[in-house]
């Protein structure tokens, strides 16, 4: 039986209107009520998080940033995180400067002020729906030393044919970190994000298995997209939306006949838990 539903954000839980359905916000309670622990693993950063889950009012895991930094909702205690090496974060930054890019930081501020660190040429209003508000964003001649410190990942938008050579070179350097490449974003661009080693879905939530003293294969999780690959091969059931990448479909154990957009989650969770909502 399953004990614990891991769930991706967006292109998942989330229609495209960035709402959690009343159906799946339903089955999700419910099951919560019965005693399933819910977890939310997206690479979203917390406090973005913590606005659009508003709607779940029932306990759940926060695991944000892909793995790299973990909360309970409902509570300021962090139960991990783990930040970029400074001294890697540098060598990719020479590898980005060949291209003419600067990455985007997602950031743990102590203080919580900043959230996102944008390159000092770009307008922060065109980031706006990253962060839960503005005041969050900062450009890059806006922060201090210390925080490229705690920084949670760096990560590159751009055309398809510029983010694989970057990324072709930075994994040439063999560096010790976690990375992966999304499909599913806006105006056909590829985003590559780099992060901690540690900073992985499946690693943040095999911490949080471990303390509850569960298994993988009592898991059963739901993604979208490439970064939730390590999540679903790991689970007891990893499901891939119908609007899953092509990556993600083949290293499923089942692709739902449903969208983000058609309570897919909602759907699929009605018939592996059926008999316990029957109760």
């Amino acid at each position: 039986m399953y004990k614990v539903i891991c769930l991706d954000l967006d292109g998942t839980l989330l229609d495209d209107k960035k709402i959690i359905s009343k159906l799946n916000l339903k089955i999700l309670d419910d099951l919560q009520g019965k005693g399933i622990e819910i977890v939310i693993a997206t690479g979203r950063g917390l406090t973005r998080i913590e606005q659009l889950t508003s709607s779940m009012k029932f306990p759940h895991i926060i695991i944000a940033n892909n793995g790299a930094i973990a909360k309970l909702n409902f509570s300021d205690n962090i139960l991990f995180y783990n930040s970029l090496d400074r001294n890697i974060f540098n060598e990719i930054v020479k590898v980005s400067k060949k291209f003419s890019m600067m990455p985007y930081l997602h950031i743990f501020d102590l203080n919580g002020e900043k959230s996102l660190v944008i390159p000092n040429e770009i307008l922060k209003e065109n980031h706006i729906k990253s962060v839960k508000d503005i005041s969050e964003i900062a450009h890059y001649n806006e922060i201090n030393d210390r925080d490229l410190d705690n920084i949670l990942s760096a990560v590159f938008i751009d055309k398809e044919n510029k983010i694989l050579g970057l990324n072709k070179e930075i994994l040439s350097l063999k560096l010790d970190i976690s990375t992966h490449i999304l499909t599913n974003t806006s105006e056909n661009r590829l985003l590559s994000e780099y992060l901690n080693p540690l900073a992985q879905k499946s690693i943040g939530i095999n911490e949080y298995l471990k303390f509850k003293g569960y298994k993988w294969s009592e898991v059963v999780s739901f993604g979208d997209d490439n970064n939730d690959l390590d999540m679903i091969k790991s689970s007891g059931l990893g499901i891939c939306m119908k609007n899953g990448s092509s990556l993600l479909k083949l290293n499923s154990r089942y692709i739902s006949q449903y969208t983000n957009n058609e309570d897919g989650v909602a759907r699929e969770l009605i018939k592996i838990f059926g008999g316990i909502l029957n109760e």
